[in-house]
């Protein structure tokens, strides 16, 4: 997300641009201690992390989750209320 009044856009798109990449989620993950999320990333990251990551998620785990649940119609609603009040503020 980039603020309405954002100096340096151009420099801040190709940072998403850069973490997006396997070796850009890497070192941010590294950075922040988080796990990275690009594809092939995991496998870039210290030794340790990686035998972590991948004893947590073995085989085809990652392709078994659902990573969007479902949204009740109720939710959406609230969800655009919130959304469309937030947008006039």
């Amino acid at each position: 997300m980039l603020m309405k009044n954002a100096k340096n856009v151009d420099q801040a798109y190709e940072w998403a641009k850069f973490v997006a990449t396997p070796e850009g989620s890497a070192a941010e993950a590294k950075a922040f201690s988080a796990n990275p999320s690009a594809k092939g990333a995991i496998d870039l990251a210290d030794a340790t992390v990686s035998a972590f990551y991948k004893a947590a998620y073995p085989e085809d785990a990652l392709e078994k989750l659902w990573w969007w649940p479902s949204a009740s119609s109720s939710f959406v609603k609230l969800r655009s209320e919130y959304a469309d009040e937030f947008i006039a503020a």
